[in-house]
């Protein structure tokens, strides 16, 4: 089709600021405000990459009854397929063949980023800090890289995919090491620390399974946080060890194996933790990270890259994002999990060219990978994942409208938005229950501290409307010797407005339902993703209605489950017409 991808292939002078080891084939530099990457010819891009380029099922593996992309169906031949495929998504304006693709089979010019999963030595699980682990961890590395050793197309290497970073199943994990292993040793001694050698300080914080002392812990035991402490703030201080140990170790791995390839991070799974974060941006060159939709609009949360980006400063590579429809020529039924689908392929065209925009609005983004090059089986995959995410449908016919999107300028380039913190939209009721009807682009408040999450406001006359929608974590019941979350560890929420009589108070995310003072629940869903609606009537204020051109004085503070993350939000706002 001869489309080409002028932001992505563009061949432009570089320098000013170069990041990367010096013996790197690739690096990153800025120009012009953005980031970039380079070759070694010194030509800059940006990498518009695919997924899961590859054969699809083997013959063996076809089922007539659950058919799926075949490349065994479609060509004589794997170096055919190869050809085929190459050519055709360069021609679709694509320069990078992403992960989970047959990196060794894809020969041409396109780019190439393939995933070591360095994690099946064990990491960051088991001792880091063993050698046998850091030489199990070595010799993945040299595997996984031998086929790509000598390639010149390789921009460098993801360490692993999603790891998680949960904090409550690593930190359960943690104090299972054994007295040997360096990691309880290094626990104990960051527990002094934070405790300066007084135990009763400890106790304080945590109920203690099976120590009574610094040095019974060193023995034996772990620890859960005690409800309404403060031990969160030590677990932060254990993921901090935890992740800058796995990032050097991994650095070194991916360095040793192949001394010319960037570390382009771990491909973070739609989340984040600050100090994982910023210790990943402290040794890898790229951080990386999937990219899952918050509504069927293709839209994300606003804070995400921006959070992720201040936390790692440095580049970010986006590994996934997709768009799916019910409209599909694969009998994908799109129902087996909760990512972004819509009616019809011109809604799916839509919200790609939304999600490219808003990416590529980023200064600081060098690349985007679309999951994937073809749809998934008609009712699943081994997992039962059954969603149409492909260019291609399951017979290797390219979804023409999308590919052209991917080529457009016009789905490229950002739009024009109304910044935040202008004034206040007004909303119709019947529309407030659902987060995705809202204009979210002129609710959404500008946040401060450390972000995890978005604040929205909007009105009608019959009161104030407010949206919070923010991220934790999986697991955290592992954190309690009860094994649930208490009502006191749960997300606080605390919203004061001039002339309310009380503050809001908010306790929502897993453990309970949406508990609320002043105000009226719309919606609550808990989860990794928590979103919550509420309406503050006017009678709250001591009114009768609200009216355009009214102020609204607001400050509002989030303290994530157990005290863990604080994220605030104020500003004074006055109350808009409709545009």
């Amino acid at each position: 089709m001869g489309m080409t991808l002028m932001i992505s292939l563009a061949v432009l002078p570089f320098a000013v600021l170069t990041v990367g080891a010096p013996e790197t084939r690739f690096s990153v530099v800025q120009e012009g405000g953005r980031d970039w990457l380079a070759n070694a010819d010194g030509r800059r891009f940006h990498s518009l990459g695919v997924c899961c380029v590859n054969r699809g099922l083997a013959a063996q593996e076809w089922d007539d009854t659950n058919p799926g992309y075949s490349a065994s169906r479609l060509f004589t031949t794997d170096a055919a397929w190869a050809k085929d495929s190459t050519r055709r998504l360069a021609e679709w304006g694509f320069n990078t063949v992403g992960a989970w693709s047959d990196h060794s089979l894809l020969r041409g010019n396109l780019y190439q980023t393939p995933v070591l999963h360095l994690g099946a030595s064990g990491i960051p699980w088991k001792d880091m800090w063993d050698p046998s682990v850091i030489d199990d961890t070595y010799r993945i590395a040299r595997e996984g890289v031998a086929p790509n050793r000598d390639d010149p197309r390789v921009i460098g290497y993801f360490s692993d995919n999603e790891l998680g970073w949960w904090y409550g199943a690593m930190f359960e994990w943690a104090w299972k090491a054994t007295p040997e292993h360096g990691t309880r040793d290094r626990l104990v001694a960051l527990l002094r620390e934070a405790y300066p050698g007084v135990w009763q300080t400890v106790t304080e914080d945590f109920d203690c399974e099976g120590a009574t002392d610094f040095a019974t812990l060193q023995r034996a035991g772990r620890l859960f946080l005690r409800p309404g402490g403060h031990g969160m703030a030590y677990v932060r201080k254990v993921m901090r060890l935890l992740a800058a140990r796995y990032y050097e170790l991994c650095r070194d791995a991916i360095r040793r194996a192949d001394p010319g390839a960037l570390f382009l991070g771990d491909r973070y799974i739609s989340n984040f933790y600050p100090e994982v974060a910023e210790e990943a941006g402290k040794v890898a060159d790229i951080v990386s990270t999937n990219l899952n939709a918050n509504w069927s609009d293709g839209s994300f949360a606003p804070f995400y890259l921006e959070e992720l980006h201040r936390r790692a400063r440095k580049p970010l590579l986006v590994t996934e994002f997709y768009m799916c429809a019910m409209q599909n020529r694969s009998g994908n039924m799109n129902d087996a999990s909760g990512f972004p689908t819509v009616s019809t392929q011109r809604e799916r065209v839509e919200g790609l060219k939304r999600q490219l925009a808003a990416m590529f609005a980023k200064p600081y983004l060098v690349g985007a990978h679309w999951f994937q090059f073809y749809d998934e089986p008609m009712h699943g995959r081994s997992d039962g994942e059954n969603y149409n995410m492909g260019l291609v449908d399951i017979v290797g016919r390219p979804y023409e409208p999308l590919l052209r999107a991917f080529a457009s300028a016009e789905g490229r380039n950002p739009t024009t938005r109304e910044p935040s913190n202008g004034s206040i939209p007004p909303i119709d009721p019947s529309l407030a229950r659902d987060l995705g009807r809202w204009p979210r682009e002129r609710a959404r408040t500008d946040p401060s501290g450390e972000v995890r999450g978005d604040l929205y406001l909007s009105w009608h006359p019959s009161g104030l409307f407010v949206a919070i929608q923010f991220d934790e974590d999986r697991f955290a019941e592992a954190f309690y010797r009860s094994g649930t979350i208490p009502s006191e560890d749960r997300a606080r929420l605390v919203l004061e407005i001039d002339g309310l009589k009380r503050p809001v108070e908010a306790r929502l995310g897993l453990g309970g339902d949406l508990d609320l003072t002043e105000a009226l629940k719309l919606t609550h869903e808990a989860g990794t993703r928590n979103c919550a609606v509420f309406r503050i009537p006017t009678r709250a204020f001591g009114r009768a209605r609200f009216k355009a051109g009214d102020r609204i004085v607001y400050r509002a503070t989030l303290d994530t489950r157990g005290r863990a993350y604080r994220t605030t939000w104020r500003g004074e706002r006055t109350l808009g017409k409709n545009p």
